[in-house]
């Protein structure tokens, strides 16, 4: 849907932010840490890094794939 919105209109990445609560707060995790050109900022609320949310920072808890930790260099 976003490549589709940026043919459309014409999109200032360096004024751009995404924020999501709960949930919403993982796929900015995950979207903020694909993407990091297409967002200046991003804000979580009550967002947990990855699915499983205790431990999933440290992928204690088996799902280190969906863990946004590991997709920063």
């Amino acid at each position: 849907m976003w490549s589709d919105v940026a043919r459309n209109y014409p999109l200032n990445s360096d004024m751009t932010s995404i924020s999501g609560y709960s949930m919403g707060g993982y796929g900015t995790f995950k979207f903020a840490a694909r993407y990091p050109d297409l967002f200046a900022k991003a804000h979580t609320i009550v967002g947990p890094p990855g699915l499983g949310i205790l431990g999933a920072a440290r992928g204690a808890d088996g799902h280190r794939g969906t863990n946004t930790f590991h997709l920063f260099a």
